[in-house]
This record gives C-alpha cells, sequence and structure tokens, in this order.
C-alpha cells in the first residue's frame, strides 16, 4: 500500500476517478477507480484494474484508502433507488 494513502470511512465521499486499494482483513481485495456513488446509499463501485471486475463497497465491510485523488475531483452524478431496483 502507498504510504500516502488516506483512509476513509464514508464512501460517499469518493469521487469519479478516485484511484482506491479496498482491503478485508489487511488483504488486498481490488484495486481500481471509483466509477460510480450513490451518497444516499453510502456505496460506490470501484473498477478493479487487475481483473476489470466492478465491484460495490460499503465502507462498513470493507477499509478503502484513496491513493490519488481525481484530476477533475467532480461529485459522482446520485443513483436513485429506484434505478437500482430496476437492474
Amino acid at each position: 500500500m502507498n504510504e500516502s494513502a488516506n483512509r476513509i470511512s464514508d464512501v460517499a465521499s469518493l469521487v469519479l476517478g478516485d484511484m482506491v486499494e479496498v482491503r478485508r482483513f489487511d488483504d488486498v481485495l481490488y484495486r481500481g477507480h471509483v466509477d460510480a456513488v450513490a451518497q444516499r446509499l453510502g456505496v460506490a463501485w470501484v473498477r478493479d484494474h487487475l481483473t476489470g471486475c466492478r465491484a460495490m463497497l460499503h465502507g462498513d465491510l470493507f477499509n478503502v484508502f484513496v491513493l490519488r485523488r481525481s484530476p477533475l475531483h467532480t461529485p459522482a452524478e446520485p443513483i436513485r433507488a429506484g434505478l437500482l431496483a430496476a437492474a
């Protein structure tokens, strides 16, 4: 893990393009860029660089470290709960 990485407790504070490392019990599960955030639900989705898989994260279940903030640093587009139910 990068020594300058900052652990966050609320994944809703992530923005599109942030580079993160996701750990559980000190094992790295995912490392990639944030591609969506549902602030009201307190979840974010990360596209893992190694596998290309998309993972949904909740701050209570994982330790999330921000490795690099997005240069655009624009808030993610909110996702409405109704759209999630239709998916």
